[in-house]
């Protein structure tokens, strides 16, 4: 679960960085835990960022600035 910080946060990120596309974030701090709670993601380090659709992962990244270029490349905006 996120708290309220934590989403504000993640709320300033998107505002700072013209993402528009994003519904939820779910953020974890555990790269095991995540592996073992979520085997398909198969992360291999962290950070790890994983983008779903309703449906599947769309696309994984391994560096903030390789998730901010595919956010705005793929926007619906």
């Amino acid at each position: 679960m996120v708290r309220e910080t934590e989403m504000a946060d993640y709320n300033n990120w998107l505002e700072e960085n013209q993402i528009t596309n994003v519904k939820k974030i779910h953020g974890r701090t555990s790269l095991k835990e995540t592996n073992g709670e979520y085997k398909f993601l198969e992360l291999e380090k962290s950070p790890a960022y994983v983008v779903f659709d309703t449906k599947s992962v769309v696309y994984k990244a391994y560096t903030e600035e390789d998730l901010i270029k595919f956010l705005k490349e793929n926007s619906p905006n």
